[in-house]
């Protein structure tokens, strides 16, 4: 189990997705994650890419509402970072993908939270790791 508080945490698509849509097994997310966000405990980090595909789903489901969540969610404050897609990540993506074989959109995130000196990275995808970065699960947190 793994607490935010004080880090840097980068915050992979997924992990936003599961928080908002407040699925059973990631309860743990609205204490873990959305509060202390909230009560600026940590700061997150995601890339611009995050919006994308956390739009999708609901604009292809025409859940309007739900797209709403995520862009208000996904809007730049104190503690949440929206980092662009710059050409430095773009060039540190090519060595992740080079060096790792990590799929494109996942090397983005990588990239990202590494150029943001990201402490922490949540996400599903336990691959990350290998780049030497430090992984949490999102059921991890509390």
């Amino acid at each position: 189990m793994v607490s935010l508080h004080g880090q840097r945490a980068y915050l992979d698509a997924n992990t936003v997705i599961y928080a908002l849509e407040g699925l059973a097994q990631y309860s743990n997310l609205k204490v873990g994650l959305l509060d202390p966000l909230d009560d600026g405990a940590f700061t997150a980090v995601t890339s611009e890419l995050t919006l994308v595909e956390t739009i999708i789903g609901p604009r292809k489901a025409g859940k309007p509402t739900d797209e709403a969540e995520f862009r208000s969610f996904l809007t730049p404050s104190t503690n949440m970072v929206i980092a662009p897609i710059s050409m430095a990540i773009l060039e540190k993506v090519i060595d992740i993908r080079a060096q790792h074989g990590i799929k494109i959109p996942d090397a983005i995130h990588l990239a990202t939270g590494i150029f943001a000196n990201c402490t922490v990275f949540v996400t599903r995808d336990a691959s990350w790791a290998k780049t030497g970065v430090t992984v949490v699960e999102p059921q991890d947190i509390v």
